[in-house]
C-alpha cells in the first residue's frame, strides 16, 4: 500500500493490544481508554499515509517516507513500517476533539486499516466522504507470548458515509440497513 505523505498535527487515538481497547490522548499527556464498540469512525483512508515509527513511553517519532513513496533507510532500530490516518468520531466519544490522528506500526494497526481500505473499496469516486464503519467489537488474541487485537467492524453503505467537513447522519434506526 502506498499513500501520499502528510503530517499529522492534534490530539491522536490509538490502539492498546494488550488491554484490547482505543485510547484518547488528553492535554496532561494521559490516555484514556474508551469502549468503541457500537461506536461509529469515519477512517480518511485516502490521505493516509505510510513512514517509520518509533513509540517510547511518552514520545513518537513519525518519519514519513519520502515525496516518491520510497521507504529509504530506517532511521533507526525502534522504527517500524507503520500507518497514520485521521478518525473522525462525532458521537461524543473523543470529546471536543471530533477528529483525531491514529498512528501504529503493530499488525492489530495495520491490519485493521488494510481491512478498512479493502471494505472501503475503490475512493476515486467520493472525495467529499470518507468510509465510515461501526465497530462492533475488539478482541484480544493471543500471539506467542505476547497478544494483538483484531477490531471486528461493519462497513457502512457508501451513502452513509461521513461527510469530511460535517458530522455523519447515521442513528440507530439506520443501522439495519448497513449490509
Amino acid at each position: 500500500m502506498l499513500f501520499p505523505t502528510n503530517s499529522a498535527k492534534g490530539p491522536y487515538i490509538n490502539l492498546d493490544g494488550k488491554l484490547g481497547t482505543f485510547k484518547l490522548s488528553q492535554a496532561d499527556g494521559d490516555a484514556t481508554p474508551i469502549d468503541a464498540t457500537g461506536l461509529t469512525f469515519g477512517l480518511d483512508i485516502a490521505n493516509a499515509r505510510q513512514g517509520w515509527l518509533a513509540l517510547s513511553k511518552g514520545a513518537r517519532d513519525w518519519q514519513p517516507i519520502d515525496a516518491e513513496n520510497q521507504w529509504g533507510i530506517k532511521p533507526s532500530d525502534e522504527h517500524k513500517p507503520g500507518v497514520e490516518l485521521d478518525i473522525h468520531c462525532h458521537e461524543g466519544a473523543f470529546g471536543d476533539e471530533p477528529v483525531r490522528a491514529f498512528s501504529g506500526a503493530s499488525l492489530a494497526v495495520t491490519n485493521f486499516v488494510a481491512a478498512a481500505a479493502k471494505a472501503a473499496g475503490d475512493l476515486s469516486s467520493v472525495a467529499d466522504t470518507i468510509p465510515t464503519l461501526r465497530v462492533n467489537a475488539v478482541h484480544i488474541k493471543q500471539l506467542g507470548k505476547g497478544s494483538s487485537v483484531n477490531v471486528d467492524f461493519t462497513m457502512l453503505p457508501r451513502e452513509k458515509w461521513m461527510r469530511r467537513d460535517a458530522p455523519p447522519a447515521v442513528n440507530a434506526a439506520d443501522e439495519e440497513n448497513w449490509d
